[in-house]
């Protein structure tokens, strides 16, 4: 049974960045990780164990996630155990989640019933934040992303074979700059600012910006930034009808880092 995150991540819609075709070769040209998360030594490693409650009149089923260390259930420091409700709708969508009790820093690892890994991702502060990495059954890297407070950043899909399929991603940050000070907004929130020094350093508070940075003139927007853990990898440019008038991107390893 395929646990109720890869359901979601199936079902997720989001724009898809293609570059130009130097890019586009090297983007298909982009092979799988082999590194699992749950090599890392330093980490704890939890068990998930997923089981199905039922399914009600409007085909939304909820899941139960039980979390284990050394096959003893985790449990919070008043005694109860720790677990997580998921609810899914009919179309993959995850409608409901939440965390009942306290679940320590660590990567959380599911498998299937042939042993291999299912799915890793890593909790911090009681929710998912980190990477993301969903396997098929030979044990080959499916989906590789990366969540920010329980919210998907950045999505990418590989073949069996290795070959990277797409890359997607799905935060939205509004960028808004005044004088040297440039205040980031995610879904309403502010996330990050940055100072603007006149010699072109910044010295930045909060998170690392991570998704689509959109920058903005009255309600027309202007141009979409799009960082890669704090890269800058591509700046796109539009008119006022709202089509893009340039575009130039960079790859991962060539980005500026802002």
């Amino acid at each position: 049974m395929l646990h109720a995150d890869s359901i979601f991540m199936l079902k997720i819609s989001a724009k898809m960045i293609y570059n130009n075709k130097k890019i586009k070769e090297e983007f298909m040209a982009e092979k799988a990780s082999t590194e699992k998360l749950s090599d890392d030594k330093t980490k704890l490693i939890i068990t998930q164990k997923t089981t199905i409650l039922g399914t009600d009149k409007e085909g939304n089923t909820t899941y139960k996630l039980n979390f284990f260390i050394d096959d003893k259930q985790v449990k919070s420091k008043n005694g109860m155990e720790t677990y997580a409700i998921e609810v899914i709708n009919k179309d993959g969508n995850l409608i409901r989640y939440e965390m009942f009790g306290e679940l320590p820093d660590g990567i959380v690892v599911e498998y299937y019933e042939n042993k291999e890994i299912m799915m890793e991702k890593q909790y911090v502060n009681g929710v998912k934040n980190g990477p993301y990495k969903l396997y098929y059954p030979s044990g080959a890297l499916w989906k590789e992303g990366r969540f920010a407070n329980d919210q998907l950043i950045r999505l990418k899909t590989y073949a069996e074979n290795g070959e990277l399929l797409s890359d997607k991603i799905f935060a939205e940050i509004v960028s808004i700059r005044t004088g040297n000070v440039e205040v980031f907004y995610k879904n309403g929130r502010e996330i990050a600012r940055w100072t603007h020094s006149p010699d072109g350093t910044i010295k930045k508070y909060g998170e690392t910006i991570d998704g689509i940075v959109q920058y903005y003139v009255g309600k027309t927007l202007k141009e979409e930034h799009i960082y890669d853990q704090g890269i800058l990898t591509t700046i796109k440019k539009y008119d006022k009808k709202g089509r893009v008038i340039s575009e130039k991107t960079f790859l991962k390893e060539e980005g500026l880092e802002k």
